[in-house]
Order: structure tokens, then C-alpha cells, then sequence
């Protein structure tokens, strides 16, 4: 396993584009895990976009990755919402006062 720290930093570096063994899965599960992996919060399919995706409206277990999804969307919601907001503040540009020196 790998410490939080390093993946943080690694996935910060070096995202994930999907599956490292992508033949093992299907197409539509490579494409869902995809769409969940955009980095782009602009770009991401939000969770009730992914609700519609075509693996899980093929699932097997629909009605449980539903419920996942669903109890967890405020949840993600939060989190987007705070990601955005450390965006906007983090690119607000910070102005010196200028104390007359050079």
C-alpha cells in the first residue's frame, strides 16, 4: 500500500486515466471509470449524469449502485463545492500595498 501523502502527490502529477488493466473490464465500465476520473470539475459528469451511464444502467445490481451513488451525492456535491471555492480563492490575485521603496 502506499502512504496517503505519496498518492495524493502522485495523483496530483500523474492522474489516472482509467484502468491499469482495462482489457480485464468491459467498455462500459472502462468508459464509466473514465468519466468518473475527469479532473476538470467543469468537465466531470456530475453523479446524476453517471446515474444514466451505460454501466449502470446495465448493471447487474443496479438498484445497489444507485443507492450508493444517491446516499453519497450530497456528500460529493460538498466536496466539488469546496474544490471550486480553494480554486476561485487560490487564483483571486493578492495585492501588495505599496510602502514607496523599491
Amino acid at each position: 500500500h502506499i502512504h496517503p501523502f505519496r498518492a495524493m502527490f502522485a495523483i496530483k502529477n500523474k492522474p489516472p486515466q482509467g484502468l491499469t488493466e482495462p482489457q480485464r473490464w468491459s467498455k462500459e465500465f472502462n468508459n464509466f471509470v473514465k468519466r468518473c476520473l475527469t479532473i476538470d470539475p467543469k468537465q466531470r459528469p456530475s453523479t446524476r449524469e453517471l446515474l444514466q451511464d451505460d454501466f449502470v444502467k446495465k448493471s447487474r445490481g443496479k438498484a445497489i449502485i444507485i443507492e450508493l451513488v444517491s446516499d453519497s451525492m450530497d456528500l460529493i456535491e460538498k466536496y466539488r463545492a469546496e474544490q471550486t471555492n480553494r480554486k476561485k480563492k487560490k487564483d483571486k490575485p493578492q495585492f501588495v500595498e505599496d510602502d514607496g521603496f523599491e
